[in-house]
C-alpha cells in the first residue's frame, strides 16, 4: 500500500487545493492513502475522513502559525504553551508516519521542512515541498521569521525530491535556488457545479442589501488588514460609491466588517462553505475583488490565488489593484476585468456601470474553459513520479 503524508501548519477546514490534490492522487490511483497531520483544539475532532479521501489527524494543540508567538512570548505561560503545541505536532507527525511509513512526505509550510527531513529518512520515503507563495517574503513576516525561513529553505528544500509551486515566476525562483525538479499547478477549482440556485439565492437574499440599482461586487478569501479589508471597507462606504460589497471568509478583520454592516447596509458578511457552495454564491454577484492598496510584497506581486480562479469558474469578471504584477497581467491579456490603482477604486466605482460587464463575459466564460483542473492534475502526479 502506497502511502502519501502531507505536513500542514493548518487545522485543514477550508483547503481546497489539499482536497483536490488528495482526491487526484486517489482517484489516478497513484497512492493508496493521502493523510495530513494538521493543527488542531479541543472543538475539532483528532482524526476526520474528508469526502476528499483525505484522512485528517490534528495535533492535540494548535501548533502556531507562521512563528506567530515570536511576537507574543512574554510570559512563561506563553512560552509553555508554544512548545507543548510544538512537541504534539512533532510527536503526532512521527508516530502517524511510523504507523503509515508513507512514500513520499509533503511539507506545505517552509518551518515543517527539518521534520519532514528527518521523518522522509527514518521511513526511507521521499521529500516534496509545496510553497504556496514566495515563502521568503511572504507578506506579515517579520525580521526574524524571514530569516528563519531562509534559513530552513536553504537547509532543506535543495534535498527534496520535488517542489511544487502555484505558478511560473514562483517556480523560476526555486529552479534558480534549489536544483530541484519544479512543478507548476495552478490553484484551479475542479470542475463542479456551484450550490444549487435556490440555496444561493437564500444566503445572498438574507444579507438584505441596500444597493439600489448598483452593482453587487464580491471578496472571497482570508479577512486580513494586509489584504485590503480595510481599504475595501473605507471605499464602500464612502457616498458616492453605489454599490455593495459581499465579505465571504474569515480572519482576524472580521469583527471590524461586522461593526461596517451595522453603519452601512451596502456591506454583508458570509461565512467560509465549501468550494461548491462558495461558487454558487459568488455566481450570483456581479464583479470579484482583489485590490490592495500602498506597497505589497514580492510574494503577493507574483500571486496567482486560488480566489482568482474561484472567480473565473462562478463567471464573474475580477478588479485587481495593479500593484499584483503577475494577476493584473493575467486579467489584462486575457481581458478577464479591470486593472486599477487602488487609490483610484473609489473614482472606478462611482463610474462603473452594469453595461460594462457584456464587455468581459465572454472572455471570462472562454478562460475558465480553457484553464481546467483536469489538466493540473496530471502535472501534480508527475511531480509524485
Amino acid at each position: 500500500m502506497t502511502t502519501c503524508l502531507h505536513l500542514f501548519n493548518s487545522p485543514i477546514l477550508h483547503e481546497s487545493r489539499l482536497f483536490r490534490e488528495a482526491e487526484a492522487m486517489l482517484g489516478m490511483e497513484r497512492f493508496d492513502r493521502v493523510v495530513v497531520v494538521a493543527t488542531g483544539d479541543s472543538q475539532l475532532p483528532a482524526r476526520e475522513f474528508h469526502s476528499s479521501g483525505l484522512e485528517i489527524y490534528r495535533a492535540l494543540r494548535c501548533f502556531p502559525s507562521r512563528l506567530a508567538p515570536l511576537r507574543a512570548l512574554q510570559t512563561v505561560e506563553r512560552r509553555r504553551a508554544w512548545i507543548m503545541s510544538l512537541l504534539s505536532f512533532v510527536k503526532r507527525a512521527f508516530s502517524t508516519a511510523i504507523a503509515i511509513r508513507p512514500e513520499y512526505v509533503t511539507c506545505h509550510n517552509p518551518t515543517l521542512l527539518p521534520l519532514g527531513w528527518c521523518i522522509a529518512r527514518l521511513v526511507g520515503g521521499k521529500l516534496s515541498y509545496s510553497p504556496h507563495e514566495l515563502e521568503v517574503w511572504k507578506t506579515g513576516l517579520g525580521q526574524i521569521q524571514r530569516w528563519i525561513v531562509h534559513l530552513f529553505e536553504g537547509l532543506f528544500a535543495g534535498r527534496c525530491n520535488s517542489i511544487v509551486t502555484v505558478c511560473d515566476p514562483i517556480a523560476t525562483h526555486y529552479k534558480t535556488r534549489f536544483s530541484v525538479p519544479t512543478y507548476v499547478v495552478r490553484s484551479i477549482p475542479s470542475a463542479c457545479v456551484g450550490s444549487p440556485p435556490v440555496m444561493a439565492s437564500e444566503r445572498m437574499g438574507e444579507l438584505r442589501l441596500s444597493s439600489g440599482s448598483g452593482l453587487v461586487f464580491i471578496y472571497q478569501g482570508g479577512l486580513t488588514p494586509h489584504r485590503g479589508v480595510e481599504h475595501l471597507l473605507s471605499v464602500f462606504q464612502a457616498e458616492r460609491v453605489p454599490h455593495s460589497l459581499v465579505f465571504m471568509g474569515y480572519g482576524e478583520s472580521e469583527e471590524q466588517i461586522r461593526a461596517a454592516t451595522i453603519a452601512c447596509k451596502r456591506i454583508a458578511l458570509l461565512p467560509a462553505f465549501p468550494l461548491q457552495q462558495a461558487l454558487g454564491i459568488s455566481a450570483l454577484a456581479h464583479v470579484g475583488l482583489f485590490v490592495i492598496p500602498g506597497t505589497v510584497s514580492q510574494s503577493y506581486e507574483l500571486c496567482l490565488p486560488n480566489k482568482f480562479f474561484e472567480y473565473m469558474l462562478a463567471g464573474i469578471p475580477i478588479v485587481v489593484s495593479d500593484n499584483l504584477v503577475l494577476l493584473s497581467r493575467t486579467v489584462s491579456t486575457h481581458r478577464l476585468g479591470w486593472v486599477v490603482k487602488a487609490e483610484e477604486l473609489t473614482d472606478f466605482l462611482r463610474n462603473f456601470r452594469p453595461e460594462m460587464l457584456s464587455t468581459v463575459r465572454s472572455s471570462v466564460v472562454a478562460y475558465a474553459g480553457a484553464n481546467t483542473w483536469t489538466s493540473e492534475r496530471k502535472k501534480l502526479l508527475a511531480a509524485y513520479a
